[in-house]
Protein backbone atom coordinates (compact mmCIF):
# COMPACT_ATOMS: atom_id res chain seq x y z
CA UNK A 1 0.00 0.00 0.00
CA UNK A 2 2.83 2.39 0.89
CA UNK A 3 4.54 1.74 -2.42
CA UNK A 4 1.28 2.30 -4.28
CA UNK A 5 0.69 5.57 -2.44
CA UNK A 6 4.24 6.69 -3.20
CA UNK A 7 3.81 5.95 -6.90
CA UNK A 8 0.48 7.75 -6.95
CA UNK A 9 2.02 10.80 -5.25
CA UNK A 10 4.84 10.83 -7.79
CA UNK A 11 2.34 10.67 -10.66
CA UNK A 12 0.33 13.46 -9.04
CA UNK A 13 3.41 15.69 -8.71
CA UNK A 14 4.31 14.99 -12.33
CA UNK A 15 0.77 15.87 -13.42
CA UNK A 16 0.90 19.12 -11.46
CA UNK A 17 4.26 19.97 -12.97
CA UNK A 18 2.79 19.39 -16.41
CA UNK A 19 -0.23 21.50 -15.49
CA UNK A 20 1.84 24.49 -14.38
CA UNK A 21 4.21 24.16 -17.34
CA UNK A 22 1.31 24.16 -19.79
CA UNK A 23 -0.33 27.09 -18.00
CA UNK A 24 2.97 28.99 -18.06
CA UNK A 25 3.19 28.62 -21.83
CA UNK A 26 -0.36 29.85 -22.35
CA UNK A 27 0.05 32.86 -20.05
CA UNK A 28 3.42 33.76 -21.59
CA UNK A 29 1.73 33.94 -24.98
CA UNK A 30 -1.23 35.97 -23.71
CA UNK A 31 1.01 38.51 -21.97
CA UNK A 32 3.63 38.88 -24.72
CA UNK A 33 4.65 42.54 -25.31
CA UNK A 34 2.97 42.57 -28.73
CA UNK A 35 -0.37 41.66 -27.14
CA UNK A 36 -0.06 44.55 -24.69
CA UNK A 37 0.88 46.97 -27.48
CA UNK A 38 -2.06 45.78 -29.59
CA UNK A 39 -4.41 46.32 -26.66
CA UNK A 40 -3.32 49.94 -26.33
CA UNK A 41 -3.47 50.48 -30.09
CA UNK A 42 -7.23 49.85 -29.92
CA UNK A 43 -7.80 52.61 -27.36
CA UNK A 44 -8.60 56.22 -28.13
CA UNK A 45 -5.94 58.83 -27.22
CA UNK A 46 -5.33 59.55 -23.56
CA UNK A 47 -7.18 62.17 -21.56
CA UNK A 48 -4.41 64.43 -20.31
CA UNK A 49 -5.02 65.30 -16.69
CA UNK A 50 -4.78 68.90 -15.58
CA UNK A 51 -1.45 70.08 -14.23
CA UNK A 52 -0.83 70.02 -10.49
CA UNK A 53 0.59 73.13 -8.91
CA UNK A 54 3.27 73.08 -6.28
CA UNK A 55 0.79 73.26 -3.40
CA UNK A 56 -2.44 71.58 -4.51
CA UNK A 57 -3.17 68.22 -6.07
CA UNK A 58 -6.41 66.41 -6.85
CA UNK A 59 -6.42 62.70 -6.07
CA UNK A 60 -8.76 59.85 -7.00
CA UNK A 61 -9.36 56.72 -4.95
CA UNK A 62 -10.59 53.70 -6.90
CA UNK A 63 -13.10 51.20 -5.57
CA UNK A 64 -13.13 48.34 -8.06
CA UNK A 65 -15.42 45.32 -8.19
CA UNK A 66 -12.90 42.99 -9.75
CA UNK A 67 -13.52 39.99 -11.97
CA UNK A 68 -11.12 37.56 -13.57
CA UNK A 69 -9.99 38.64 -17.03
CA UNK A 70 -9.47 36.18 -19.89
CA UNK A 71 -7.25 38.45 -22.00
CA UNK A 72 -4.73 41.23 -21.51
CA UNK A 73 -6.83 43.41 -23.81
CA UNK A 74 -9.76 43.14 -21.39
CA UNK A 75 -7.54 44.15 -18.49
CA UNK A 76 -6.03 47.09 -20.36
CA UNK A 77 -9.48 48.32 -21.38
CA UNK A 78 -10.77 48.10 -17.80
CA UNK A 79 -7.78 49.89 -16.27
CA UNK A 80 -7.83 52.56 -18.97
CA UNK A 81 -11.52 53.24 -18.34
CA UNK A 82 -10.82 53.78 -14.64
CA UNK A 83 -7.94 56.18 -15.32
CA UNK A 84 -10.05 58.08 -17.88
CA UNK A 85 -12.88 58.51 -15.40
CA UNK A 86 -10.40 59.70 -12.77
CA UNK A 87 -9.00 62.23 -15.26
CA UNK A 88 -12.49 63.54 -16.03
CA UNK A 89 -12.90 64.12 -12.29
CA UNK A 90 -9.86 66.38 -12.51
CA UNK A 91 -7.48 64.02 -10.71
CA UNK A 92 -3.75 64.02 -11.39
CA UNK A 93 -3.05 61.19 -8.95
CA UNK A 94 -4.99 57.92 -8.90
CA UNK A 95 -4.74 55.01 -6.47
CA UNK A 96 -5.79 51.45 -7.35
CA UNK A 97 -6.67 48.67 -4.84
CA UNK A 98 -4.68 45.90 -3.23
CA UNK A 99 -4.44 42.66 -5.22
CA UNK A 100 -5.22 44.49 -8.44
CA UNK A 101 -3.31 41.66 -10.11
CA UNK A 102 -5.61 38.84 -8.95
CA UNK A 103 -7.77 39.54 -11.99
CA UNK A 104 -4.84 38.41 -14.15
CA UNK A 105 -5.13 34.87 -12.80
CA UNK A 106 -8.01 34.62 -15.24
CA UNK A 107 -5.36 34.37 -17.98
CA UNK A 108 -4.64 30.82 -16.82
CA UNK A 109 -6.54 28.24 -18.90
CA UNK A 110 -9.05 26.61 -16.58
CA UNK A 111 -8.71 29.41 -14.01
CA UNK A 112 -12.07 28.53 -12.48
CA UNK A 113 -10.89 25.02 -11.72
CA UNK A 114 -7.61 26.25 -10.29
CA UNK A 115 -9.54 28.68 -8.13
CA UNK A 116 -11.63 25.90 -6.65
CA UNK A 117 -8.61 23.67 -6.05
CA UNK A 118 -6.06 26.13 -4.76
CA UNK A 119 -7.34 29.31 -3.21
CA UNK A 120 -10.64 29.15 -1.29
CA UNK A 121 -10.30 28.89 2.48
CA UNK A 122 -12.23 26.24 4.43
CA UNK A 123 -15.56 27.44 5.72
CA UNK A 124 -15.90 30.38 3.35
CA UNK A 125 -19.55 30.48 2.31
CA UNK A 126 -18.55 31.75 -1.14
CA UNK A 127 -15.91 29.12 -1.81
CA UNK A 128 -17.96 27.51 -4.52
CA UNK A 129 -18.68 30.75 -6.40
CA UNK A 130 -15.54 31.96 -8.17
CA UNK A 131 -16.06 34.68 -10.75
CA UNK A 132 -14.39 33.80 -14.02
CA UNK A 133 -15.02 34.67 -17.66
CA UNK A 134 -15.28 31.58 -19.88
CA UNK A 135 -12.09 30.58 -21.68
CA UNK A 136 -14.19 29.68 -24.68
CA UNK A 137 -14.67 33.32 -25.67
CA UNK A 138 -13.80 34.21 -29.26
CA UNK A 139 -10.90 36.47 -28.21
CA UNK A 140 -9.49 33.94 -25.76
CA UNK A 141 -9.44 31.28 -28.48
CA UNK A 142 -7.99 33.53 -31.18
CA UNK A 143 -5.26 34.88 -28.90
CA UNK A 144 -3.68 31.43 -28.39
CA UNK A 145 -1.29 29.84 -30.86
CA UNK A 146 -1.98 26.23 -31.96
CA UNK A 147 0.47 24.94 -29.34
CA UNK A 148 -0.33 27.42 -26.58
CA UNK A 149 -0.19 25.01 -23.69
CA UNK A 150 -3.94 24.55 -23.20
CA UNK A 151 -4.45 22.50 -20.07
CA UNK A 152 -6.28 19.20 -20.66
CA UNK A 153 -9.25 18.57 -18.38
CA UNK A 154 -7.56 15.41 -17.14
CA UNK A 155 -4.83 17.47 -15.48
CA UNK A 156 -6.99 19.91 -13.56
CA UNK A 157 -6.36 19.59 -9.82
CA UNK A 158 -9.98 19.15 -8.77
CA UNK A 159 -10.13 15.85 -10.64
CA UNK A 160 -8.67 14.05 -7.62
CA UNK A 161 -8.42 14.81 -3.90
CA UNK A 162 -4.69 14.10 -3.95
CA UNK A 163 -4.06 16.77 -6.58
CA UNK A 164 -6.05 19.35 -4.64
CA UNK A 165 -3.98 18.56 -1.58
CA UNK A 166 -0.69 19.04 -3.42
CA UNK A 167 -1.38 22.18 -5.46
CA UNK A 168 -0.79 25.30 -3.38
CA UNK A 169 -1.55 28.96 -4.05
CA UNK A 170 2.14 29.81 -3.83
CA UNK A 171 2.83 27.49 -6.80
CA UNK A 172 0.33 29.46 -8.88
CA UNK A 173 1.57 32.86 -7.72
CA UNK A 174 5.20 31.97 -8.36
CA UNK A 175 4.39 30.63 -11.83
CA UNK A 176 2.43 33.78 -12.67
CA UNK A 177 4.93 36.25 -11.18
CA UNK A 178 7.00 37.17 -14.26
CA UNK A 179 3.87 37.66 -16.34
CA UNK A 180 2.01 39.65 -13.69
CA UNK A 181 5.10 41.84 -13.24
CA UNK A 182 5.36 42.32 -17.01
CA UNK A 183 1.72 43.40 -17.28
CA UNK A 184 1.84 45.67 -14.22
CA UNK A 185 4.91 47.53 -15.42
CA UNK A 186 3.88 47.83 -19.06
CA UNK A 187 0.20 48.64 -18.58
CA UNK A 188 0.41 51.20 -15.81
CA UNK A 189 3.52 52.86 -17.17
CA UNK A 190 1.71 53.42 -20.46
CA UNK A 191 -1.47 54.60 -18.73
CA UNK A 192 0.48 57.09 -16.61
CA UNK A 193 2.24 58.45 -19.67
CA UNK A 194 -0.88 58.59 -21.86
CA UNK A 195 -2.98 60.41 -19.29
CA UNK A 196 -0.14 62.37 -17.65
CA UNK A 197 -1.09 61.03 -14.24
CA UNK A 198 0.73 59.73 -11.21
CA UNK A 199 -0.58 56.20 -10.70
CA UNK A 200 -0.27 53.91 -7.73
CA UNK A 201 -1.26 50.76 -9.58
CA UNK A 202 -2.35 48.76 -6.56
CA UNK A 203 -0.58 45.61 -5.47
CA UNK A 204 0.46 42.45 -7.30
CA UNK A 205 1.76 39.07 -6.11
CA UNK A 206 5.31 38.86 -7.47
CA UNK A 207 8.58 37.27 -6.42
CA UNK A 208 11.35 39.22 -4.74
CA UNK A 209 15.09 38.85 -5.32
CA UNK A 210 15.25 35.90 -2.93
CA UNK A 211 12.37 34.02 -4.57
CA UNK A 212 9.73 34.82 -1.97
CA UNK A 213 6.30 35.92 -3.18
CA UNK A 214 5.43 39.40 -1.93
CA UNK A 215 2.31 41.56 -2.09
CA UNK A 216 3.89 44.50 -3.93
CA UNK A 217 2.49 47.94 -4.83
CA UNK A 218 3.83 49.75 -7.93
CA UNK A 219 3.95 53.56 -8.30
CA UNK A 220 4.52 55.46 -11.56
CA UNK A 221 5.03 59.16 -12.25
CA UNK A 222 3.29 61.12 -15.00
CA UNK A 223 6.02 60.27 -17.52
CA UNK A 224 5.46 56.54 -17.01
CA UNK A 225 8.63 56.07 -14.97
CA UNK A 226 8.45 53.52 -12.18
CA UNK A 227 9.10 55.58 -9.04
CA UNK A 228 9.38 52.46 -6.94
CA UNK A 229 7.65 49.51 -5.33
CA UNK A 230 6.49 48.72 -1.82
CA UNK A 231 6.20 45.22 -0.37
CA UNK A 232 3.45 44.67 2.19
CA UNK A 233 4.99 44.56 5.65
CA UNK A 234 2.16 43.11 7.73
CA UNK A 235 0.53 39.98 6.29
CA UNK A 236 -2.93 38.75 7.22
CA UNK A 237 -3.48 35.12 8.23
CA UNK A 238 -4.69 34.12 4.77
CA UNK A 239 -1.51 35.48 3.15
CA UNK A 240 0.69 33.71 5.68
CA UNK A 241 -1.20 30.48 4.99
CA UNK A 242 -0.60 30.97 1.27
CA UNK A 243 3.13 31.28 1.99
CA UNK A 244 3.67 34.95 1.11
CA UNK A 245 6.79 36.81 2.26
CA UNK A 246 6.50 40.08 4.17
CA UNK A 247 8.42 43.20 3.24
CA UNK A 248 11.15 44.76 5.39
CA UNK A 249 11.37 48.43 4.53
CA UNK A 250 9.20 51.46 3.75
CA UNK A 251 9.85 53.63 0.70
CA UNK A 252 9.00 57.27 -0.08
CA UNK A 253 8.70 58.80 -3.56
CA UNK A 254 9.36 62.55 -4.02
CA UNK A 255 7.31 64.33 -6.68
CA UNK A 256 6.92 67.94 -7.84
CA UNK A 257 3.94 68.46 -5.51
CA UNK A 258 4.90 66.40 -2.45
CA UNK A 259 6.25 63.11 -1.20
CA UNK A 260 4.23 59.91 -1.68
CA UNK A 261 4.26 56.45 -0.12
CA UNK A 262 2.24 53.29 -0.76
CA UNK A 263 1.89 51.15 2.37
CA UNK A 264 -0.35 48.15 1.72
CA UNK A 265 -3.62 47.41 3.57
CA UNK A 266 -2.73 45.98 7.00
CA UNK A 267 0.31 48.24 7.16
CA UNK A 268 -2.16 50.99 8.10
CA UNK A 269 -3.34 49.05 11.14
CA UNK A 270 -0.20 50.02 13.03
CA UNK A 271 0.82 53.42 14.37
CA UNK A 272 4.51 52.79 13.70
CA UNK A 273 4.09 52.45 9.93
CA UNK A 274 2.78 55.97 9.49
CA UNK A 275 5.12 57.47 12.07
CA UNK A 276 8.01 56.13 9.99
CA UNK A 277 6.43 57.59 6.85
CA UNK A 278 6.09 60.94 8.59
CA UNK A 279 9.79 60.82 9.48
CA UNK A 280 10.48 60.23 5.75
CA UNK A 281 8.63 63.43 4.91
CA UNK A 282 5.61 61.75 3.34
CA UNK A 283 2.71 64.08 2.51
CA UNK A 284 0.31 61.60 0.87
CA UNK A 285 -0.06 57.92 1.73
CA UNK A 286 -1.68 55.97 -1.11
CA UNK A 287 -3.11 52.88 0.56
CA UNK A 288 -4.39 49.91 -1.47
CA UNK A 289 -6.69 47.60 0.49
CA UNK A 290 -8.43 44.29 -0.22
CA UNK A 291 -10.31 43.23 2.90
CA UNK A 292 -11.70 39.69 2.59
CA UNK A 293 -14.28 40.16 5.32
CA UNK A 294 -17.83 41.33 5.95
CA UNK A 295 -17.92 45.12 5.96
CA UNK A 296 -18.17 46.69 9.41
CA UNK A 297 -17.67 50.44 9.70
CA UNK A 298 -15.96 50.39 13.09
CA UNK A 299 -13.74 47.48 12.07
CA UNK A 300 -12.68 49.42 8.98
CA UNK A 301 -11.88 52.39 11.23
CA UNK A 302 -8.78 50.59 12.51
CA UNK A 303 -6.96 51.61 9.32
CA UNK A 304 -5.96 54.84 7.63
CA UNK A 305 -8.32 57.34 9.33
CA UNK A 306 -6.68 57.18 12.79
CA UNK A 307 -3.21 56.93 11.22
CA UNK A 308 -3.46 60.33 9.50
CA UNK A 309 -4.65 61.87 12.77
CA UNK A 310 -1.66 60.51 14.72
CA UNK A 311 0.90 61.23 11.99
CA UNK A 312 -0.41 64.21 9.99
CA UNK A 313 -0.56 63.52 6.26
CA UNK A 314 -3.23 62.90 3.66
CA UNK A 315 -4.47 59.33 3.15
CA UNK A 316 -5.94 57.95 -0.07
CA UNK A 317 -7.53 54.51 0.33
CA UNK A 318 -8.37 52.40 -2.74
CA UNK A 319 -10.51 49.31 -2.16
CA UNK A 320 -10.95 45.96 -3.90
CA UNK A 321 -14.54 44.69 -3.66
CA UNK A 322 -16.50 41.76 -5.03
CA UNK A 323 -16.07 37.98 -5.15
CA UNK A 324 -12.81 36.39 -6.25
CA UNK A 325 -11.57 32.85 -5.59
CA UNK A 326 -14.18 32.14 -2.95
CA UNK A 327 -13.37 35.34 -1.06
CA UNK A 328 -15.76 38.28 -0.67
CA UNK A 329 -13.87 41.56 -0.56
CA UNK A 330 -15.46 44.70 0.93
CA UNK A 331 -14.34 48.23 1.72
CA UNK A 332 -14.93 51.91 1.07
CA UNK A 333 -12.49 53.95 -0.98
CA UNK A 334 -11.86 57.38 0.45
CA UNK A 335 -9.62 60.42 0.96
CA UNK A 336 -8.73 61.33 4.53
CA UNK A 337 -6.88 64.08 6.36
CA UNK A 338 -6.23 65.44 9.85
CA UNK A 339 -9.56 66.63 11.28
CA UNK A 340 -8.48 70.27 11.26
CA UNK A 341 -7.94 70.11 7.49
CA UNK A 342 -11.43 68.84 6.59
CA UNK A 343 -14.43 71.14 6.02
CA UNK A 344 -16.77 69.05 8.20
CA UNK A 345 -14.14 68.55 10.89
CA UNK A 346 -14.51 64.78 10.58
CA UNK A 347 -11.23 63.76 8.95
CA UNK A 348 -12.97 62.81 5.69
CA UNK A 349 -12.57 64.66 2.39
CA UNK A 350 -14.37 62.09 0.23
CA UNK A 351 -15.68 58.55 0.72
CA UNK A 352 -17.51 55.96 -1.36
CA UNK A 353 -21.23 55.51 -0.77
CA UNK A 354 -21.10 51.71 -0.98
CA UNK A 355 -18.75 48.97 0.19
CA UNK A 356 -19.41 46.39 -2.54
CA UNK A 357 -19.70 48.27 -5.85
CA UNK A 358 -17.32 50.03 -8.21
CA UNK A 359 -16.91 53.74 -7.46
CA UNK A 360 -14.29 56.48 -7.81
CA UNK A 361 -14.07 59.36 -5.34
CA UNK A 362 -11.85 62.44 -5.67
CA UNK A 363 -10.73 65.34 -3.52
CA UNK A 364 -8.31 68.28 -3.54
CA UNK A 365 -5.30 68.20 -1.23
CA UNK A 366 -3.56 71.36 -0.06
CA UNK A 367 0.05 70.39 0.61
CA UNK A 368 1.06 73.85 1.84
CA UNK A 369 -1.79 73.85 4.36
CA UNK A 370 -0.66 70.44 5.60
CA UNK A 371 2.87 71.72 6.17
CA UNK A 372 1.57 74.75 8.07
CA UNK A 373 -0.58 72.49 10.23
CA UNK A 374 2.38 70.25 11.06
CA UNK A 375 4.64 73.16 11.94
CA UNK A 376 2.27 75.46 13.78
CA UNK A 377 -0.83 73.62 15.01
CA UNK A 378 -0.13 69.94 15.55
CA UNK A 379 0.95 68.77 19.00
CA UNK A 380 2.75 65.45 18.97
CA UNK A 381 1.54 63.70 22.08
CA UNK A 382 1.90 60.17 20.79
CA UNK A 383 5.67 59.64 21.00
CA UNK A 384 7.86 59.67 24.12
CA UNK A 385 11.46 58.96 23.05
CA UNK A 386 12.84 59.42 26.57
CA UNK A 387 10.32 56.91 27.91
CA UNK A 388 11.20 54.38 25.22
CA UNK A 389 14.89 54.82 25.87
CA UNK A 390 14.44 54.33 29.58
CA UNK A 391 11.98 51.43 29.64
CA UNK A 392 12.21 49.64 26.31
CA UNK A 393 15.85 49.75 25.22
CA UNK A 394 16.68 46.42 26.88
CA UNK A 395 13.61 44.74 25.39
CA UNK A 396 14.41 45.96 21.87
CA UNK A 397 18.04 44.90 22.23
CA UNK A 398 16.95 41.41 23.28
CA UNK A 399 14.49 41.11 20.40
CA UNK A 400 17.14 42.29 17.96
CA UNK A 401 19.60 39.69 19.23
CA UNK A 402 17.00 36.92 18.97
CA UNK A 403 16.20 37.95 15.40
CA UNK A 404 19.88 37.97 14.43
CA UNK A 405 20.33 34.49 15.85
CA UNK A 406 17.25 33.19 14.04
CA UNK A 407 18.19 34.85 10.74
CA UNK A 408 21.99 35.16 10.56
CA UNK A 409 23.24 37.52 7.87
CA UNK A 410 19.87 39.21 7.33
CA UNK A 411 19.32 42.92 8.09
Amino acid sequence: MKASASVHAAVTRAALSTLLSAARGAVAWKTRPAAIRDAFARLSPGVAARDSDANRVRVAAVQWRATLTATVADYVTEMDAIVRESATLGATVVAFPENNGLALLGLIPGAKRLARAALPQPGNKNADKPSDPPDSSQEARSSQPPDSGHVPDSLHPQDSPQKSAVLSPIDVFRMMSPFVDRVARAVFSELAKRHRMVIMAGSFLVTDEEGGVCNTAYSFDETGRLMGTQDKLHLVDMESTWGLTSGRTLAAFPTSFGTLAAPVCMDATYFETFRILLSLGVDIALLPIGDAAEYRAFYALRGIWPRVQESPMYGVKAALVGDLFGQTFTGKAGVFAPIALTPKQNGVLAEALTYDRSEIVAADLDIQRLHIYREQEWEDNDVRPSLYERDLSESYARLRLEAERANPGQP
